[in-house]
């Protein structure tokens, strides 16, 4: 008899396991046609040490994750492989409920229409006998349909001989941002990812070898609505033929000068020479905004943006933003976005989620 009140105990213990779990279900809803349709898979992702696949459905268009574990510390992704391209959606789960939640995918089209492609900043900074170079490329897709190609190349820009690539991070919709290995040749560096409506944005970063000139050849294989170019320290000369030098006080007094190129439509070339060092103190203090012809362009997070690339001013700008691990990163970054979800453009929200995204984009970067 005694072992009765043990075999209660343990069917309890299992009925309230299976109570504190939760179940998503959905469709795969095709935003282009406005209909459901057939992925060619659906997977349950779970993050936190890494990504975990817990259960995948194959040839569907309807899921149904059931028993799914409640985690307070890291969200679930939902992803559908749908005509040669990955589409992701992100929840979490932290209660016992049911959760409906449809992964909307796209057509795709090799056709580049609907689409923008700029250069918010490339950031040259001579650093001792070479330069270290951050590229942004902002692609702006406002059509309902994927861009993708063939052979899966999406952006193929130049690259000087001897720049090094250091990292490619890759991110859509202030996604968190992934490292990503392009192909890369003596000349150029090929970028597979396909571009779906909304933002796609790729940062990479470069060093090059400089004993005091060097050449950048700027183009793309697509016309690049927008150039803007800030390098440090400002006694750099720069000799281009689409570039125009812009003056702003502010970044000035930080070393920095400013250059701008529109609607470049044909390759052109950047010849950097000369350039006193840039003293490494992190003292020298943070690039404020001010109100500037920059600013009137839209480039109010152009100094933040700098940051990024200079140590120095990196730390003293991230400082309130602790330590932390990618995990304990991604938590917060997904608690932000929950406490946000009805003021996404939030002065305070986004200033705090680019801060942890830079964060955990210096991390993926050491990784990578």
């Amino acid at each position: 008899m005694r072992s009765f009140p043990r075999l209660i105990l343990y069917l309890f213990c299992v009925a309230n396991a299976f109570s504190q779990a939760a179940r998503i279900s959905g469709k795969v809803f095709n935003e282009s046609t406005k209909k459901t349709v057939r992925a060619e898979w659906v997977v349950l992702v779970k993050a936190g040490q890494g990504l975990q696949t817990l259960k995948q459905f194959d040839n569907v268009s309807e899921f149904d994750f059931s028993d799914v574990p409640l985690v307070t510390n890291a969200p679930y992704l939902i992803r559908a492989f749908y005509k040669g391209v990955l589409y992701s959606q992100t929840i979490r789960i932290t209660e016992a409920r049911h959760y409906p939640l449809d992964v909307v995918v796209y057509e795709s089209t090799p056709e580049w229409k609907k689409i923008t492609l700029k250069v918010p900043h490339m950031i040259v900074a001579r650093s001792g006998n070479r330069l270290e170079i951050e590229q942004t490329w902002n692609i702006v897709n406002t059509g309902t349909s994927t861009f993708n190609t063939s052979d899966g190349t999406t952006l193929v820009v130049a690259k000087p001989s001897a720049a090094q690539v250091a990292s490619v991070t890759t991110s859509h919709n202030e996604s968190i941002p992934i490292p990503v290995s392009p192909l890369t040749t003596d000349t150029s560096l090929s970028i597979s990812f396909p571009f779906r409506p909304g933002i796609t944005q790729i940062q990479i970063n470069y060093t090059i070898p400089y004993a005091g000139t060097a050449d950048w050849s700027m183009v793309a294989n697509h016309p690049i609505d927008e150039f803007r170019l800030f390098v440090t320290p400002q006694d750099i000369q720069i000799v281009s033929p689409l570039l125009n030098h812009v003056h702003d006080p502010e970044l000035e007094k930080q070393n920095f000068s400013a250059y701008v190129a529109d609607a470049v439509t044909k390759p052109f070339l950047v010849t950097f020479s000369g350039g006193s060092q840039r003293a490494a103190d992190p003292s020298a203090g943070t690039i404020l905004p001010g109100s500037n012809a920059l600013q009137s362009k839209s480039l109010t997070l152009i100094p933040f943006l700098i940051a990024l690339l200079l140590i120095p001013l990196y730390i003293a700008l991230t400082r309130p933003v602790e330590v932390r691990n990618k995990e304990s990163l991604l938590v917060e970054i997904a608690k932000l976005d929950d406490l946000h979800v009805d003021r996404a453009t939030d002065p305070t929200y986004l200033k705090k989620r680019s801060e942890l995204k830079s964060a955990l984009y210096h991390i993926l970067s050491a990784e990578a």
